[in-house]
């Protein structure tokens, strides 16, 4: 894969521009499963939320493509200093995440193991807007699953803290966009568990570098207070 077409923002996997086309490519021992996860929520949702179109799967070189959409990432607009317009989006958006009609659409394609369908990556990071802070698309759905109505919501609170400290107190507008602000334990409990979780996950690929990444931040994360 050519470094003069990889896109910054791919943390677990590798992604890159072909011209109109995004192409993913999935590492790690259950990448079948995830493509498989990935593709059908995009198909899924593509009438009700802002996604990229699927154009192609290709499990035996471990590749999904999808067509580019022009946008700035949420973690760049942040950085750019405009955290609260990003926020805004967010938790907006994720109230129709859980809203029941796409909630019906996707629940039925994934695992039972939880009340309501989640992201399970979900936050600036993963987020695609236009110059009004609208948002464009919504990324990097392998890793979502059933779990509990504060988990996305948590998770981006737990992106913000980590990668944009300087920009906690702009989190009140993530709450208002969602409209509601559960009890902080409820939501540090939610972090930690995600991140449990991670390291899991690193442990089960034997991801040694990861894991010891992983192992940190749940450290990190275990100490803080709101």
């Amino acid at each position: 894969m050519s470094a003069n077409n990889r896109l910054p923002h791919g943390y677990t996997n590798k992604t890159r521009r072909v011209g109109g086309i995004v192409e993913k490519e999935f590492g790690g021992r259950d990448a079948t499963a995830r493509i498989r996860r990935e593709a059908e929520c995009l198909r899924r949702v593509a009438s009700m939320l802002p996604v990229p179109e699927v154009i192609e799967i290709n499990e035996e070189r471990r590749t999904l493509r999808t067509k580019w959409i022009d946008g700035t990432p949420g973690q760049a607009l942040m950085q750019s200093g405009a955290p609260r317009a990003v926020l805004t989006a967010t938790g907006s958006l994720l109230r129709e995440l859980q809203s029941e009609s796409v909630q019906s659409i996707i629940a039925p394609v994934l695992e039972p193991g939880g009340t309501i369908a989640v992201h399970g990556d979900f936050g600036p990071q993963n987020l695609l807007l236009d110059a009004h802070a609208e948002v464009v698309a919504l990324f990097d759905w392998e890793f979502a699953r059933m779990g509990d109505a504060i988990d996305d919501l948590a998770w981006a609170e737990w992106i913000v803290r980590t990668h944009h400290a300087n920009d906690i107190d702009a989190l009140d507008k993530l709450f208002i966009a969602y409209s509601t602000r559960p009890s902080w334990h409820v939501r540090h409990e939610a972090m930690t568990a995600h991140c449990q979780r991670l390291l899991n996950r690193c442990q089960r690929e034997g991801l040694v570098d990861a894991e010891q990444t992983w192992r940190r931040r749940l450290s990190v994360t275990e100490r803080w207070q709101e």
